[in-house]
Formats: C-alpha cells, structure tokens, sequence
C-alpha cells in the first residue's frame, strides 16, 4: 500500500502519507478535528484515513469514528484489544509507517490547517530520508514550557527552522525515519538514559515513564537530530480539552493556523546541512544565525536567555550569554527586542542597562537570577499565564524593584 513516487514531474508527491489518529475518551475534540480534516485540501481522493482506537475507548468516541465520511478517501478503524497507554499506542501509529511509506499522526485535540496535508507532502520531500531529521512538526511552537514563557524563533524566509525538540501535536514522519528511531529504541535507549538524561531539561527529565516523547528527546540529543518546525502553524492544540498528561493548561496552546487554498505555495525548505536557525532541547539558539549576531563562534559560546540551562552544561563552552547574574561579566546586553536573540547583536551600541551577560565559563562559580527577570521576559514576550502564581510574586518583585530603585 506504499505510495510510490509519480513521475509527472512534481516532486511532492514522492510521498503520499496516511493520516492515522489515535483516540481514546476525547469524543468531541475527535468531531472537530474530522470536520478539520474533511475541510482541507488534498491531491486527488485517494487518500487513506486510520482511526487508531485505544482498548476501552468510549462509546461516544467509537460512534464519532464510525459514523465519519472521509471526503477524500477511505477509513479504516482500528479498534485495539488491550488498553496500551499513550506511548505504545503513539509507537503503533507511528510504525504504519513500514506500511503506506509516511504518516501523518494526528491526536485527537488537534485543529487542521486546509494546507496541513500539502505541507507535510512537502517537508516529507525535503526530510524524508535525511539523517539529520527525525521527524516533522505540523504545529509552530510557541510556548518553552521548560522557562513557562512564549516562545518566538528568529525569523526568515523559509518554511521551517530546526529544534531539537520532539511534536506531538500533528508529526509527520517517513519509514526511514520511524526505522531510525525504532531501532536504536531497541538497542541503546537504557545507555542513553544513563548517559543523556541530564543533557535534558529538568522537566522534560521528570516527564513519566508513559511520555514517548521524553524517549524520543533523549534519541534527538543522543544522536544530534532535530526536527523541523513551522513558522506559520498547521494545526491548533485544542488544549481546553485536557488529556491523559496535559491538564488545566486553559487557551496555552491554542495558536492561529494558516489559512489559504490549494494553490498556495510554501516557501523553500532550508537543507538540515545549513541550520541557520535552530534551537537546542532548552529552546536556546544554536545556528549559524547567532554567529552573525554575536561574531562568537558557535563552538565557543552557550546560551541560556531564559535562564534554565544547568551550570555543567554552561561550562562545555568557552563563553555562555545569560540573563542570570554571574560574579564577572564581559559585557552585556539589553532587554527590548523580540525575538530575544536581536538583543545580542553586537552592531547596536549598549546604552541600556543590560539584561543579558555575556560571561567566560571558566570565571563562573554560579549564577542568581534577578527576582524580576522573569516578570520582565513575560512582560516583553507577552505571556499569557498571567495567573499563576509564579508571574505574580515575580511581578510583584519587578514593580517594587522600579518604583524604590
């Protein structure tokens, strides 16, 4: 059942994807996604559809599945046995991959983008069997849930940017890919576990033993890949919802999705050999457009603008650029532009007070952050957990800070 790549000279459909989605309990998020689903535009109307049922699923959910007409293709439900939990469902959807060539993994709290099946057909084209990628988001991260602020990528004209950061909310990847992945899940999970859990965020580390994406983040780090991600979404994380480890996050997730027809065409692809822009698992900068910025040489220099890096992992490179406080800095940088990486250019004369320090790893012995620091990055990148207790003692800190300075 494999698509094969069509000789009519348009090369994005080499690969025609299944689209599989795994649900669950979630009845009414599942309808919405459907009417999402029919509503976009695909190449042809033979495209194959999996409704992926976990064991026990909900009545409600299996009638939404059974009663769905796909308008572009045919259904196929699959309705498991045995109650797997999340990430051996998730691994069983990912692996039909070995079937139809790619998939298209798409939960069930997702809204669709009508382009979302165009663009995966042609990031697949780009990625598909490249060695650096392991995958391909449809969302456009907007949030560091490790910092609990936005997030916002520096931005060019292309149609993706690096990260490595496994998705969950609408992936897309190859049989090569999957194959990848699978086996070195066989084979060298448990010493990675044992020697690159602390290269990962202390969140992410504490993530259950259920999540697969914590696995598939120590398999990005382990082996130095990344996956691509979006500047303009293809999905929206219905996140009202709640789900089996998402809950009470509120509107965090839902984001605007591109809107256009079939005949819309994306910018280029940048080449995984060329990561102008990427970002480490911390969500910090680490392409070759942050040398321009600095003049620092991407071997020498660690960033940690949200301040959640570990100090033994700031000391693998020579300098570090913080927004923590060190005892000796060699210079530093104000807090006003977005994204946060535009503060660092070094063609701009430093008349503000800095924010950011720029800091020789080998004078550091530790670091404090400014009680109000993270007040003033929300206040800048416009978060929108203004709730919680965390933005308001830092608030709280920030305004007492300026009034009395």
């Amino acid at each position: 059942m494999r698509s094969q790549p069509q000789d009519d000279g348009n090369v994005s459909r080499a690969y025609k994807p299944a689209i599989v989605i795994p649900a669950y309990k979630r009845a009414e998020s599942l309808e919405e996604l459907l009417i999402t689903l029919n509503r976009a535009h695909y190449p042809g109307d033979d495209h194959h559809l999996v409704i992926s049922l976990e064991g026990n699923s909900t009545e409600a959910v299996r009638r939404v599945a059974g009663s769905f007409k796909f308008n572009h293709g045919t259904v196929e439900i699959v309705e498991h046995r045995e109650q797997m939990g999340l990430k051996k469902h998730i691994y069983r959807c990912i692996s039909l991959s070995e079937i139809y060539g790619s998939v298209i993994l798409l939960e069930d709290d997702l809204t669709l983008s009508p382009l979302y099946y165009l663009y995966a057909m042609e990031a697949l084209n780009a990625y598909g069997k490249s060695d650096r990628v392991a995958g391909i988001s449809l969302y456009a991260q907007v949030y560091n849930e490790t910092a609990q602020l936005p997030f916002i990528p520096l931005f060019v004209p292309k149609a993706a940017y690096f990260m490595q950061l496994a998705s969950s909310w609408g992936a897309v990847w190859s049989e090569d890919q999957w194959r990848s992945y699978d086996g070195w899940r066989q084979n060298h999970l448990q010493r990675a576990e044992e020697k690159y859990l602390n290269e990962l965020p202390q969140n992410i580390q504490k993530w259950p033993a259920t999540s697969w994406k914590r696995e598939f983040n120590l398999y990005l780090v382990s082996q130095e890949k990344y996956f691509t991600y979006p500047y303009a979404s293809l999905t929206s994380n219905s996140s009202r919802y709640g789900g089996e480890h998402m809950k009470q996050t509120g509107n965090l997730f839902e984001i605007p999705i591109l809107l256009g027809d079939s005949e819309s065409v994306f910018q280029e692809f940048p080449k995984e050999s060329d990561r102008y822009v990427s970002y480490d698992t911390f969500m910090e900068a680490n392409g070759t457009a942050l040398q321009e910025l600095t003049g620092q040489s991407l071997r020498n220099i660690e960033m940690d603008l949200y301040g959640t890096k570990p100090l033994q992992m700031l000391k693998r490179k020579k300098v570090v650029i913080t927004s923590r406080i060190p005892e000796k800095s060699e210079g530093g940088y104000p807090l006003y532009r977005l994204p946060l990486e535009l503060n660092l250019d070094r063609h701009f004369p430093e008349t503000r007070d800095p924010f950011f320090y720029l800091c020789s790893t080998d004078k550091i012995t530790s670091l404090h952050r400014n009680r109000w620091a993270y007040a003033k990055l929300a206040s800048l990148l416009g978060t929108n957990r203004v709730g919680t207790r965390r933005f308001l003692l830092n608030s709280l800190f920030y305004f007492i800070n300026q009034k009395f300075k």
